[in-house]
C-alpha cells in the first residue's frame, strides 16, 4: 500500500540512499549527520515517521524552510532573474522521499507518453529529438498550416494550487490516506527568506510547491496532466484538424517536460481555438498563468502573414523565429549548421580557458578533458576529431567522436522504444538510408539499423505496444487463421517460428551486449568504435603511468596468474617470475574432501538436476531425478535442449523436473543442484540473464520458494550428471522420462546404488 506505514528497515534505506551534501534546512542538519548518528538516533526518527503516518500534524519547527534566491543569469538586475529555492529540513524531504519513492512504480502509468520530466526511463532526449522531426516538417502544405506554440509559465511551481493537486489524485483513484500525507506535507509549510546570509521573516504559504521539496516534481506533473489529457483529447474529436504528419505516423498534440510546453498545432482558426479552450480550462483549475509576452508561435516562412494574423489574434501570442532553444537544444527547420550550436563550444571553451593558469602536465589535461567535458552536451557537435577520437590504449586520446555519440544516445532511444522512434520509424519506414530532415545521414542511419540488431523484444503478455498476442493463441499454439487476417503471409511463417509468449508480466526490451539485458552506454560506445591495438606508450603518456620495464613486467605477470588461476580454478599467491617458476615445478598440493548425497529433509521428496553444455555454447543436455529420504528414485529424466549455453542449459533442466513432478502429483519438493550461479539467482542474490530470463520467470510461477534450492558440489550430484550426459549424446530435441529403476541407464543405476548406499565420493581441490 502505498500510505501505509514504513518499518525501521524502508526508512534506513531511503535515510542513507538520499544526498548527504544537501543543503541544510533551518535546523541545520545535514543528511550525513543522520547517517553518521543512525545507530542512536534511528529509533527517534522512526517513531517521528510512524507518527506523521498515523495522522499527526507536522510541529512548525520540521515544517519550517528557508528560501534562497539563486540567480538565473550572470549579472541579475531585478528580482525576477532569480529563482527560488526552498532549503528544507532534512527530516521533511525525508518524508517527502518515501512518498515518491512508493509513487515512482504508480506514476509511469498514469502520466502520459508526452511528460518526459520526472518519470523514471524518460528523457528529455526523447522530446527534443521528437520535436526536432516535427519542425523539420512544419513547411508541409495543409489546411491553415503548421504552427507550434512554445509556452512560458509564469512561476510554474509557485502558483500550483494545491485544491487541484488534490482533485488530480482524487481523479486518478488514489486512496484518501494518501491524499491526507500528501495535503499534510503541502499545506503546513512555513518560510523564511535569506537576505545576505540573514533570516528574515515567518511567514505561512496559500498555494504553490517547494523547489528543493523532492515530493514538488511528482506533484507538479500530476498536476499538470489535466493539461496532457485535455490536449490529447482533441485528437478524438471529430473534425479537429492537428498538425500535419505523415500517413501512418501517431498524432502529437504536444511535448512536456515538468513545465515546458510546447504544443503542436495546426494554424486553423477553429483548431487553435480548441487548444486554447484547453489551456484557459488548465490555467483555470490549476492556478497557472502562461506568460503570453515569453511565449510564441513557430510557423514556416511560407506562411501567409493572413494566416499569420489568425495565430497572434486566437493565441495573443507573438512570433518567434527558428533557431530557438528548446531544452538547451538548438530546434532549428533545414539543415544543421555549425552556428547553431556556437553557445555549446563557447561553454566548452569557457571551461578549458579556466585551466589556462593552472600548472598541469599534458596528460592530466587530456584526462580532466575526457572526463570534465564529457557532461557538457558534446553529442551534438558533428566535427569529426579523427584518430584522436580512438580508444586512448588503442593509439588515440580516448575521446568520443561526435557522431558515434550520437549513434550511442540513439541507441539509448531505441532499447527504451520511444515516442520519438515510434513517430521516426512510421516517418522514414523504408528509407533508413536516405538523409533525413533532422540530420541523420545515410551512414550513420545505416549504422544505428545494424546496431539496432541488438536489440531484442521478449514477448511475455503481449502488452509492450498495446497488442495482446493471447488474442492469436488458441489451446496453446498460435491461431494461424486469425493470424492469417492480420498479417501478411510472410510475416505470418515468421511468427509462426517464434514460442507461444506465455506469463503475465510486462514485455521487455532486451539489449543483447550485456548479460543483464540492460543497456548501458559504455557497451554501445564499445559496439560502435573499433578499438585499435594496445599502446603501451599513449597509456603512460595520456594515464599517468610511467613506462618502465618494471611495470611492464608487473602486466605480464598479472596477464598470466589469470591465466593460470583459470586453469587452476584457485588462487595463485605469487607476485615475481621467479615465484611463478617455483610455484609450476613443485609438487602440487591437493585438498581431499569425502562428498555424498543426502536428502535435504525428514519428509520432503528431493529433486537434483543438472545441464550439461558441450563447449558452453555447444550441443547441450539436462537431467535430473527425484529421490524419496532414503535416496530411493521415484523418477529419473534426459533431456536434449540443443545449442545452448551452460547457464541456459541447468535452467532448462531445473524447469523440466519441476513441470514433470507436477505433473505426477509432486507440487512440493527439495531442490539440489551444483551451479551457484543458478542457487544465487534463485535467491535472488544475482541479477538474472536475460537469455534464461523467462524459464527463471516460468520456475518463480511454479510457486519454488528460495527455502526450497540448495547447493551441492558436483560430487554430490553424480546421477543427474550422468542423466545430463546422456540428453547430449541422445542429441536432437526432446526428453527421456525413466518412472522404472530397470528402465534408466546402466551407470546411473550404478550411481544410484552407490548414493543410496551412503558411498561418499572424492572431491579434490588444489591448494598449492
Amino acid at each position: 500500500m502505498l500510505a501505509k506505514v514504513p518499518d525501521m528497515e524502508e526508512v534506513r534505506l531511503w535515510v542513507f540512499a538520499m544526498d548527504r551534501e544537501s543543503a541544510a534546512g533551518p535546523d541545520g542538519f545535514t543528511g550525513r549527520f543522520f547517517t553518521f548518528a543512525w545507530d542512536v538516533i534511528a529509533p527517534d526518527v522512526h517513531r517521528a515517521v510512524v507518527s506523521f503516518f498515523c495522522g499527526s500534524e507536522l510541529p512548525r519547527f520540521i515544517t519550517s524552510t528557508s528560501i534562497a534566491l539563486l540567480p538565473k543569469v550572470v549579472n541579475p538586475q531585478d528580482f525576477l532573474k532569480f529563482r527560488p529555492i526552498s532549503l528544507c529540513n532534512f527530516f521533511n524531504k525525508l518524508l517527502s522521499r518515501i512518498l515518491v519513492g512508493r509513487l515512482a512504480s504508480v506514476v509511469s502509468k498514469i502520466i502520459s507518453p508526452q511528460q518526459s520530466g520526472f518519470v523514471k526511463g524518460r528523457t528529455l532526449t526523447n522530446n527534443y529529438l521528437l520535436a526536432q522531426e516535427l519542425v523539420s516538417g512544419i513547411g508541409k502544405k495543409t489546411r491553415g498550416g503548421n504552427v507550434a506554440l512554445k509556452l512560458d509559465m509564469t512561476k510554474a511551481y509557485d502558483r500550483m494550487s494545491w485544491w487541484h493537486i488534490i482533485s488530480m489524485l482524487r481523479a486518478f483513484g488514489f486512496g484518501e490516506s494518501l491524499i491526507d500525507l500528501v495535503w499534510r506535507l503541502i499545506s503546513n509549510v512555513w518560510f523564511s527568506i535569506i537576505i545576505n546570509g540573514k533570516s528574515h521573516g515567518y511567514f505561512k504559504s496559500s498555494r504553490g510547491l517547494r523547489q528543493g521539496d523532492p515530493l514538488s516534481p511528482v506533484l507538479f506533473i500530476i498536476g499538470s496532466e489535466m493539461l496532457s489529457r485535455g490536449l490529447n483529447a482533441l485528437a478524438l474529436q471529430q473534425g479537429f484538424i492537428g498538425f500535419k504528419v505523415p500517413p501512418g505516423c501517431p498524432v502529437v498534440t504536444h511535448l512536456t517536460f515538468a513545465d515546458d510546453v510546447l504544443i503542436i498545432a495546426n494554424g486553423s482558426t477553429a483548431a487553435l481555438k480548441r487548444v486554447m479552450q484547453v489551456l484557459e480550462a488548465y490555467q483555470l483549475s490549476s492556478g497557472q498563468l502562461v506568460n503570453a509576452h515569453k511565449s510564441g508561435y513557430l510557423i514556416h516562412e511560407a506562411l501567409p502573414p493572413a494566416r499569420r494574423r489568425v495565430i497572434e489574434r486566437v493565441t495573443h501570442f507573438s512570433r518567434q523565429w527558428f533557431r530557438i532553444h528548446y531544452l538547451g537544444f538548438p530546434l532549428y527547420t533545414g539543415r544543421s549548421k555549425t552556428v547553431f550550436f556556437g553557445e555549446v563550444c563557447q561553454a566548452v571553451l569557457a571551461r578549458i580557458m579556466s585551466w589556462k593558469a593552472r600548472l598541469i602536465f599534458h596528460g592530466g589535461r587530456i584526462i580532466l578533458i575526457k572526463h570534465v567535458l564529457s557532461s557538457i552536451p558534446v553529442h551534438l557537435l558533428s566535427a569529426a576529431m579523427g584518430s584522436i577520437m580512438s580508444p586512448g590504449r588503442g593509439g588515440g586520446r580516448g575521446f568520443q567522436k561526435a557522431p558515434r555519440g550520437i549513434l550511442s544516445f540513439l541507441l539509448q532511444i531505441v532499447v527504451e522504444f520511444s515516442s520519438w522512434l515510434i513517430t521516426v520509424g512510421r516517418i522514414y519506414a523504408g528509407k533508413v538510408l536516405q538523409r533525413s530532415p533532422s540530420g541523420l545521414g545515410g551512414d550513420e542511419a545505416a549504422r544505428l539499423a545494424d546496431m539496432e540488431k541488438n536489440v531484442k523484444h521478449k514477448s511475455e503478455g503481449g502488452t509492450i505496444h498495446g497488442f495482446n498476442f493471447k488474442d492469436f493463441v488458441a489451446s496453446g499454439v498460435w491461431d494461424i487463421n486469425r493470424l492469417g487476417q492480420h498479417v501478411p503471409q510472410e510475416l505470418l511463417h515468421q511468427i509462426l517460428r517464434h514460442p507461444v509468449p506465455s506469463g503475465e508480466s510486462r514485455d521487455e526490451v532486451i539489449w543483447r551486449l550485456t548479460a543483464s539485458g540492460r543497456f548501458t552506454l559504455a557497451s554501445a560506445f564499445h559496439d560502435v568504435r573499433q578499438a585499435g591495438n594496445t599502446s603501451a606508450q599513449n597509456k603512460a603518456f595520456f594515464e599517468g603511468t610511467q613506462m618502465r620495464v618494471v611495470k611492464i613486467f608487473q602486466d605480464v605477470m598479472i596477464e598470466v596468474k589469470g591465466v593460470l588461476e583459470g586453469k587452476f580454478k584457485q588462487r595463485i599467491g605469487v607476485h615475481t617470475f621467479s615465484q611463478l617458476y617455483e610455484w609450476t615445478n613443485q609438487s602440487p598440493h591437493y585438498s581431499l574432501q569425502l562428498v555424498r548425497w543426502r536428502a535435504m529433509g525428514d519428509s520432503m521428496l528431493t529433486l537434483n538436476t543438472d545441464g550439461c553444455s558441450k563447449g558452453n555454447l555447444g550441443e547441450s543436455g539436462g537431467g535430473g531425478i527425484l529421490h524419496d529420504v532414503s535416496g530411493l528414485p521415484i523418477f529419473a529424466f534426459s533431456a536434449s535442449f540443443g545449442m545452448t549455453s551452460s547457464i541456459r542449459a541447468e535452467v532448462l533442466a531445473l524447469g523440466t523436473g519441476l513441470r514433470l513432478c507436477q505433473q505426477m502429483g509432486y507440487a512440493k519438493v527439495n531442490i539440489q543442484v551444483d551451479s551457484k550461479v543458478l542457487v544465487g539467482i534463485l535467491h535472488r542474490e544475482l541479477d538474472c540473464p536475460w537469455m534464461v530470463r523467462r524459464e527463471v520467470n516460468q520456475i518463480w510461477g511454479m510457486g519454488v520458494e528460495s527455502e526450497q534450492v540448495t547447493h551441492c558440489y558436483r560430487e554430490a550430484n553424480r546421477v543427474a550428471d550422468c542423466l545430463a550426459n546422456v540428453g547430449v549424446v541422445a542429441g536432437g530435441l526432446g526428453v527421456t522420462v525413466y518412472d522404472q529403476f530397470s528402465a534408466m541407464p546402466g551407470l546411473v543405476r550404478g550411481e544410484v546404488r552407490l548414493d543410496r548406499a551412503g558411498i561418499p565420493s572424492v572431491r579434490r581441490r588444489r591448494v598449492g
